[in-house]
C-alpha cells in the first residue's frame, strides 16, 4: 500500500475533493456528447453519478496517484491516471451493467473514461503551471538566477529541487551534446556553451552548476576553464558515488574544488601495493598531525593496519587527530606525543612497539620560517630523520620511508637542503644496514596542506583582497593529499633499498594564473590597470628568500618507470659520507649554534645550494 505523509494530507484532501467534482463532471459531459443536448439524470442513472467518485478514489489512491507531487508532472504521472482511468471506467461500467443497462448507452462508458483522463491530467497540468509559475514560488528578495550545466538525468533532478526551492530560478540548461541542444526540458531550453554570455546578460545568471557528477576530470577541467573568464561563481554536485543512497538535491551543491582546475587523470591504486607495508603491520607515522601525517593515518586505517602508533611533537594536532577516530579505530591507535629529536623516547617506541613499516613526515617544511631558523630548522629535518632511520634499522623494522620533496633538488632554501642531506643520509644508512629497507619519495605541493598558497588565496579572496602573488611567473607542482599519500604508500612497496621515489604530478601551474581563476570563480572581477573598477587586486610581492621560480623532481637527467603509472624511480649519484663521525660534528655545531658550519656543510654536501650567512 501506498502511504502519505502526514504533511501533505491537507493537500490530498484538497484533490479527493477536486477529483470527485472532476469525475461528476466527466460523466455529465459524456452522457450530454453521446445523447446530443444537456443531459439531466434521473432515478437509476442519478444513483450512477452519485456512487462514481466512490468508485473512482480508492481507485486513485491505490494507484498511486494522490502519491505524486503536483510540481513534478512526467510520464509517469501520465501512465498512472491512464492505467486509474481505464480501471475506472471497468468498475463503474460493470456497476451499471449489472444495475440498469437500457440507461447506459455503450460509448457513455468509453467516454467517461476518456474524459476521467483529460479532466485529471489537464487540471494537474494547470494547477502546476499556475501554482508553481515563479508568481506562486514566493522567491525571496536575494533568490539566484541559475543556469544547469548538463541537460542528462543529474540536471532534470537538480532542476526538480530547485523548483521547490525559494533561493534558486533555473534559467535554462547548457549541454555539449549536440542532440539535446534547442531542445526543451519542462519549459526550459537547452542551450549550447556559447549562449552562455548571452543569458548571463539576458537573465542576470549568478551562478552556473555543473550537474555532471560521472565526467572524467579532464572534460571537468575543459568546461571550468571555459566558465571562469565570465566572473561568475561556479557550484557542482559531488561525484556520482555520493548519491547512492540519495536522491539529487541542490542541497548537495557545493563551489568547485581546486583540484577541479587540474584536471588530473585519476588512476586506481594498486590495492597489492597499497596493502603489502601496512595490512596486519605495526605501522609508525612521524609528523601525524600534519597534513601528510594525518592522511597517512587514515589511509592506514582503512588498509587494515595491525596497530598504528601516531607521532608528534604538537599537542593539539595529535588531539585534533584523535578525536576524529571512530571506537573501533582507537582500539588500535597509540598517539605518541613527543619530538624525533629525543632518542630516549622513540627508542622507547621502537623496543616495545614491533614497528615494522615507518613513514618519517615530520619536518619543518614552510620555506620562510625554515630561512629564519636555521639550526632549528636542520636539527629537526637532518637530526630528527637520522634519528628515527637509525633506530629503524637498529630494530630491524622492515621497511622505513622518507616523505621527501621537489624542493630538495637543486635547492636555493635551507628546506629543501635539509631534506636533500636527509636524502644523502638514509642512503648512507642502506649500506650499513640491510635488514631495513629505506626509499624517499619526492612530490610537489598537496592541496589544502597547512602551507599551501591556496588557502591563503581563499582568506584573501574572502576578504576582499589583495590577492597576493610573488611573481608572475612562479610555477608548482600540485596534487590532492589522498591521491599523493596513496602514491607514497604504493612506491614504499615497491622499493628494494635505496630509491628515490618521484611522483608524477602532471603539469606545472602558473601560481598567477591559479590567483586569477580563483577570483573569477569567485564571482569577482580582478582590478588591474585595464580594469580600474574591479573586484580584487592581485600585487605583486616578490621572491621571497630561498624561494624559487620553478621546482625541479630530478637531479641527474633520468628516471626509470615502475610497475605504476605515476610513479618513477631516479637514478642519482651517490654521496659517501662516513656517517658516525659526520653526526658527531653536526652535533658539535648545532650545540655551538655555529649557523655558518652548518651552512658551509649545506653548501658541501648538497647539489645546487650555497648560501652563507
Amino acid at each position: 500500500m501506498i502511504s502519505i505523509s502526514s504533511e501533505r494530507l491537507h493537500k490530498v484532501f484538497f484533490q479527493i475533493i477536486f477529483d470527485s467534482l472532476l469525475v461528476l463532471m466527466a460523466l455529465y459531459f459524456s452522457y450530454t456528447l453521446r445523447l446530443g443536448y444537456w443531459y439531466d439524470p434521473q432515478g437509476k442513472i442519478l444513483t450512477l453519478f452519485l456512487i462514481s467518485p466512490m468508485i473512482a478514489l480508492p481507485i486513485f489512491y491505490f494507484t498511486g496517484i494522490y502519491h505524486q507531487i503536483l510540481r513534478y508532472i512526467d510520464i509517469n504521472i501520465f501512465v498512472l491516471i491512464s492505467k486509474a482511468s481505464l480501471i475506472y471506467g471497468f468498475f463503474w461500467g460493470s456497476f451499471a451493467y449489472f444495475l440498469t443497462l437500457d440507461g447506459v448507452p455503450r460509448s457513455v462508458i468509453l467516454l467517461n473514461i476518456v474524459f476521467v483522463f483529460i479532466l485529471l491530467f489537464a487540471s494537474r497540468v494547470l494547477i502546476r503551471n499556475y501554482f508553481f509559475s515563479r508568481k506562486f514560488t514566493q522567491l525571496t528578495d536575494d533568490y539566484k538566477n541559475v543556469l544547469i550545466y548538463g541537460a542528462g538525468s543529474a540536471g532534470r533532478e537538480l532542476l526538480e529541487s530547485f523548483q521547490s526551492s525559494k533561493k534558486h530560478l533555473v534559467r535554462g540548461f547548457i549541454d555539449d551534446n549536440k542532440s539535446l541542444q534547442n531542445s526543451f526540458i519542462k519549459n526550459l531550453k537547452v542551450y549550447p556553451r556559447e549562449k552562455i554570455q548571452q543569458l548571463i546578460n539576458t537573465y542576470e545568471i549568478t551562478e552556473v552548476v555543473l550537474a555532471l557528477p560521472s565526467i572524467s576530470s579532464e572534460k571537468r577541467k575543459d568546461i571550468i576553464d571555459f566558465l571562469y573568464k565570465f566572473s561568475i561563481p561556479i557550484k557542482t554536485l559531488p561525484n556520482l558515488s555520493e548519491f547512492i543512497d540519495s536522491k539529487i538535491s541542490f542541497t548537495f551543491i557545493k563551489p568547485i574544488k581546486i583540484s577541479d582546475l587540474l584536471g588530473r587523470k585519476q588512476i586506481r591504486p594498486k590495492q597489492k601495493l597499497l596493502k603489502a607495508d601496512i595490512f596486519e603491520k605495526n605501522v609508525l607515522i612521524t609528523g601525524a598531525g600534519g597534513t601528510i601525517g594525518e592522511e597517512l593515518a587514515r589511509q592506514a586505517l582503512k588498509l587494515g593496519a595491525k596497530r598504528l602508533f601516531l607521532l608528534d611533537h604538537n599537542e593539539f594536532s595529535l588531539y585534533k587527530l584523535e578525536s576524529n577516530l571512530d571506537s573501533e579505530a582507537r582500539k588500535i591507535v597509540k598517539t605518541r606525543l613527543g619530538s624525533v629529536l629525543s632518542m630516549d623516547f622513540l627508542e622507547n617506541i621502537f623496543r616495545n612497539s614491533k614497528i615494522e613499516t615507518v613513514f618519517h613526515a615530520a619536518a619543518y617544511k614552510h620555506v620562510p620560517l625554515v630561512e629564519d631558523n636555521i639550526i632549528e630548522s636542520f636539527k629537526n629535518n637532518v637530526i630528527g630523520t637520522y634519528n628515527v632511520a637509525f633506530l629503524a634499522g637498529k630494530y630491524n623494522v622492515r621497511k622505513f620511508i622518507l616523505i621527501s620533496t621537489d624542493k630538495a633538488v637543486r635547492p636555493t632554501n635551507i628546506m629543501g637542503a635539509t631534506k636533500r642531506l636527509s636524502e644523502i643520509i638514509i642512503k648512507n644508512l642502506q649500506t650499513t644496514n640491510q635488514s631495513t629497507t629505506y626509499s624517499m619519495v619526492r612530490f610537489g605541493n598537496v592541496l589544502g596542506s597547512s602551507g599551501s598558497v591556496i588557502p591563503l588565496f581563499e582568506r584573501q579572496i574572502k576578504s576582499g583582497g589583495p590577492v597576493t602573488v610573488t611573481h608572475r611567473e612562479i610555477t608548482r607542482y600540485f596534487m590532492t593529499i589522498s591521491e599523493a599519500v596513496a602514491l607514497v604508500i604504493q612506491a614504499g612497496a615497491m622499493s628494494k633499498g635505496n630509491d628515490v621515489f618521484l611522483l608524477d604530478m602532471g603539469e606545472p601551474v602558473k601560481i598567477d594564473d591559479l590567483a586569477k581563476k580563483m577570483i573569477n570563480l569567485s564571482g569577482f572581477t580582478i582590478k588591474n590597470e585595464s580594469n580600474s573598477q574591479g573586484d580584487i587586486e592581485i600585487v605583486y610581492s616578490g621572491l621571497r628568500p630561498g624561494e624559487k621560480l620553478y621546482e625541479e623532481l630530478l637531479i641527474g637527467d633520468s628516471s626509470k618507470k615502475t610497475e605504476h603509472k605515476k610513479i618513477f624511480k631516479a637514478e642519482e649519484s651517490f654521496v659517501e659520507l662516513n656517517l658516525q663521525e659526520f653526526i658527531k660534528n653536526i652535533h658539535y655545531f648545532i650545540e655551538a649554534r655555529n649557523e655558518n658550519e652548518i651552512l658551509k656543510i649545506l653548501s658541501d654536501l648538497v647539489d645546487g645550494f650555497s648560501q652563507t650567512k
